[in-house]
């Protein structure tokens, strides 16, 4: 009540800052108009309302909104003294200066927001620098040397892989290719040529007997 006060005398009733004041178009004034209807009708018929759905409605106690409406009047009242009449509104300035340390304490909204900040946010924003350092250098560094290890193994286990397995299989392939090139002269299709072949195959068989009948002799 107090702050709705403060705010009707400082928008209604101070000083005139501009020429050009006006009230707000439509857009602004039916939503409000609407959220005051519904108030209006949901409190003044909530008896009326709640027999309509079945249910045994009644006006609040007097020792309900008794203190509501108490607190209420006295907010717009202690805000008419502060701001409404026109000598306080020249003497606010003189008010807050008798306040005092009270006045900054209310403005500082009591600290609250400081003690958060220097007890919850700061700790925390530091703890958070601290983690993404710790996660940039050793987490992100641990797995980009791996990965960076793992890729120098990977291009040494292709390296050994194309030149000694594929050399190797590459190699046995080159020399049975070789063989066969060499062997396939042999086929010329002259029966001449397969004659003189078996009579030195012959001889290189009766040779190697006789070598072998000569070593074996004691």
């Amino acid at each position: 009540a107090l702050y709705v006060a403060r705010l009707w005398f400082r928008v209604f009733t101070g000083f005139r800052r501009t020429e050009h004041a006006h009230e707000g178009n439509a857009l602004m004034l039916a939503p409000m108009a609407v959220l005051a209807a519904v108030t209006a009708v949901g409190g003044f018929g909530s008896v009326a309302f709640a027999r309509l759905l079945g249910h045994a409605g009644e006006w609040p106690q007097p020792a309900v909104y008794g203190p509501s409406v108490g607190a209420a009047a006295a907010g717009l009242l202690v805000g008419w003294w502060a701001y409404g009449r026109t000598s306080a509104v020249l003497n606010t300035t003189r008010l807050k200066r008798r306040l005092g340390n009270v006045y900054h304490v209310v403005e500082q909204r009591f600290y609250f927001d400081l003690t958060y900040d220097a007890l919850l946010v700061r700790p925390f924003a530091r703890l958070a620098d601290r983690l993404a350092a710790f996660d940039g250098s050793v987490v992100d560094g641990a797995v980009n040397g791996a990965g960076r290890a793992w890729a120098r193994l990977s291009g040494a286990s292709a390296r050994f892989d194309g030149r000694v397995i594929d050399g190797a299989v590459n190699g046995a392939a080159s020399a049975i290719r070789a063989a066969g090139e060499r062997l396939r002269r042999l086929q010329t299709g002259r029966l001449a040529y397969y004659q003189k072949f078996a009579v030195g195959a012959l001889l290189l068989l009766v040779l190697l007997a006789l070598v072998v009948k000569g070593v074996g002799t004691p």
